[in-house]
């Protein structure tokens, strides 16, 4: 299942039929699992709509370097004040993985805050 193109998160994965919610770190867990399955197959077609999903996110990250956990897909709109950097590591990952800085910019400000943060606790 995934969202219509008419909606904010458009070829995002949903997780049931009429479903709206969607958690970030759910779609992080789903991506992490095309791009294993793609570095067992051999089959690059699993990480297509990964990179489609991390370039949407890169859009949607929060100028604190976050995103909302949990969203409404067909409207964009956040649901809750909950925040993940979850996005981040995936971001990386395709970084390391194709050999690209393209998000790079968006990792080192999820990095930035979270290390201020730390050091403000």
């Amino acid at each position: 299942m995934e969202a219509p193109l008419d909606w904010a998160y458009a070829h995002f994965p949903l997780q049931g039929e009429g479903e709206e919610l969607l958690s970030l770190e759910w779609v992080v867990r789903i991506a992490h699992e095309r791009i294993d399955r793609a570095a067992e197959t051999g089959d690059e077609e699993h990480t297509g709509p990964v990179l489609h999903w991390a370039h949407i996110l890169k859009i949607e990250q929060g100028p604190n370097g976050d995103w909302p956990a949990l969203i409404n897909a067909r409207t964009g709109a956040a649901l809750g004040t909950a925040r993940t950097r979850a996005p981040a590591g995936l971001m990386a990952r395709l970084d390391a993985l194709h050999d690209s800085t393209e998000f790079e910019a968006a990792v080192a400000r999820a990095e930035l805050v979270r290390n201020y943060v730390r050091k403000g606790e």
